[in-house]
């Protein structure tokens, strides 16, 4: 499932697989209160298929603009960048041949495809304009003429005029990283993550100017995946992350990390998330139901209950360091907290702290194996977590 919000037209737009044995994808539509304006028939990015794994009609990275929609859509082995306006019409396509797509941008200035060997720039009606060769990028930001792409310690810069590299951009790296994903977040500013072989992820803000704002470490659960990224209106990162794990149902984890670089909580959810899209203070999930080839949700939440921030100010709650080795720090509770509860990454309860607090509190954590936790801090009438890891 992929989700997209139209700002222009205030539109949820979902697109979901309508048929395990089809291969069109439907789009359904919906106004921010979930009320269903999907029409008769539905819009449909149609494909083909078949039994064998290369023929099945994929789709992945709905966007939608003034009632036209955009997609990545695989069939017959060749990826394509499919758009169409809401009422059917004026549709075309962007092709990459055998090679697989991760992401594309399209705007009055053009379209980029990024493929996983090569970039690719096409003009506003889809003729090629040029290519540079590029690997290990799943997202790329795209700022005016600049195109930032790839991992840690080096973010590529790309000149979208005539496709040469500029200077790149250097950033914190804490391992090895085999692909990495970049996202606009502003004129000059873009949000870079990746995933590492050590189980760590780098996430950071940087500058095409003047480089890295914020950076950040967190420790990702084994056998853990990311899967959506997203910027919302105030700046906030978001990237959810499936958690598959031999004793507990697949998971889906979510991190939100301030535009100035604090970390919020990690929140955990029994369904794994596909997609992240918003507009104002509403978060918009999907997925698919665990153990359901056919079942899907799209879930409408408030950016501030989720994170659990309606009492305690995150600027006032903080907890360092983060990855922690033997002790953390918590600063700015709330005098009426009364309890802080531990949990690792699977909900398992691991640690509990009774108040009353006096605004600080130092927490051994020399028990807890490396790996993300989830601290809540709780009162009569309030509950806020916050997200830490220990890595030694």
């Amino acid at each position: 499932t992929s989700v997209a919000f139209d700002h222009g037209t205030d539109k949820v737009h979902r697109m979901i697989a309508q048929n395990p044995s089809s291969g069109d994808y439907i789009v359904q539509v919906f106004d921010p209160d979930g009320n269903d304006l999907t029409p008769a028939p539905p819009i449909a990015f149609q494909g083909i298929y078949s039994s064998a794994d290369f023929y099945v009609t994929k789709a992945d990275h709905l966007k939608a603009n003034n009632d036209t929609l955009a997609a990545i859509i695989r069939f017959s082995q060749q990826s394509w960048m499919k758009v169409m306006d809401t009422d059917g019409g004026s549709c075309f396509l962007v092709g990459s041949n055998s090679a697989a797509m991760n992401d594309f941008q399209r705007d009055t200035t053009g379209i980029m495809v990024l493929l996983a060997s090569d970039l690719r720039s096409f003009g506003p009606t889809g003729w090629p304009n040029g290519n540079y060769s590029i690997s290990g990028a799943e997202r790329m930001a795209v700022l005016g003429n600049d195109v930032l792409l790839g991992a840690p310690p080096s973010i590529s810069r790309i000149d979208r005029s005539n496709m040469t590299a500029l200077s790149p951009i250097a950033v914190p790296s804490s391992g090895t990283a085999a692909t990495g994903i970049c996202i606009s977040n502003g004129s000059s500013t873009f949000n870079y993550a990746a995933l590492n072989s050590n189980g760590t992820m780098d996430v950071g803000l940087a500058d095409i100017n003047s480089g890295v704002i914020w950076s950040n470490i967190i420790s990702i659960p084994a056998q853990a995946q990311p899967t959506a990224y997203h910027v919302d209106e105030q700046g906030d990162l978001w990237i959810a992350i499936a958690l598959n794990a031999t004793d507990v149902a697949t998971l889906g984890l979510l991190y939100r990390f301030h535009f100035s670089g604090g970390s919020y909580g990690v929140n955990t959810f029994s369904r794994r998330i596909d997609d992240i899209t918003s507009s104002g203070s509403r978060l918009f999930l999907t997925g698919r139901v665990e153990g359901s080839m056919t079942d899907t949700y799209l879930a409408a939440f408030d950016i501030d209950l989720i994170t659990g921030t309606s009492n305690v100010s995150p600027d006032d709650f903080i907890i360092y360091p983060d990855p922690a080795i033997e002790v953390i720090r918590i600063d700015g509770l709330d005098p009426k907290a009364t309890r802080i509860e531990i949990t690792d990454a699977t909900g398992r309860f691991v640690q509990e702290v009774k108040g009353p607090f006096l605004g600080s509190l130092t927490i051994p954590v020399t028990d807890l194996t490396n790996g993300a936790y989830l601290l809540r801090c709780s009162g009569d009438d309030f509950v806020t977590t916050r997200h830490f890891s220990v890595l030694r």
